[in-house]
């Protein structure tokens, strides 16, 4: 018999919610919703034996919220969970390519945001070029470490914004909630 096998790849604890099928396999009659704790770097095995109909519903459940099977570890994108079905649990060296590749992923959104974020500036600096603001050079560097206190009070950065061909720069520092 086959057991599933879910994998938490992220840095936070994740509570996966899910029902299971009822007795007649109904798709109107589900049992109660359950829970399962899955720690961060941790897997968990789902302690119910399922039917094979129980098992592709509560996959699909896993699926719907963005759980990948370990040998779909190349989409991971962030909070995803890696599953298996297998006698054997999921292996460490998957988890932490999972991890891993979260990390990755969680970069680069905060990279595109910080980008948006500096991007915003751009229509306070036009208005004080009176709208001609035609093409520009961006520089937004972040003035102090982000530690836990920071992240309460606010980032520092600094947005260097050149119009090109201009030689003249424009420099705001904020502090960023």
């Amino acid at each position: 018999m086959s057991h599933l096998f879910v994998a938490n790849g992220t840095h936070q604890h994740q509570q996966f919610m899910y029902r299971v099928l009822g007795v007649n396999y109904s798709k109107d009659e589900y049992r109660p919703p359950r829970r399962l704790e899955i720690p961060a770097g941790r897997q968990q095995k789902f302690p119910e034996d399922f039917t094979e109909d129980q098992l592709e519903d509560v996959i699909k459940q896993l699926e719907q919220y963005g759980a990948v099977p370990v040998s779909d570890l190349h989409v991971l994108h962030p909070r995803a969970l890696v599953y298996k079905v297998d006698r054997k649990p999921i292996e460490a060296d998957e988890i932490d390519e999972a991890r891993s590749q979260d990390e990755e992923a969680r970069q680069e959104v905060s990279a595109q945001q910080l980008e948006n974020a500096g991007l915003a500036q751009f229509a306070s600096v036009a208005s004080r070029d009176n709208g001609h603001l035609q093409s520009t050079s961006l520089e937004v560097t972040q003035l102090n470490d982000v530690d836990d206190k920071a992240a309460k009070n606010g980032v520092d950065v600094e947005v260097n914004v050149s119009p090109k061909n201009t030689g003249k720069s424009s420099t705001e520092r904020r502090k960023r909630n």
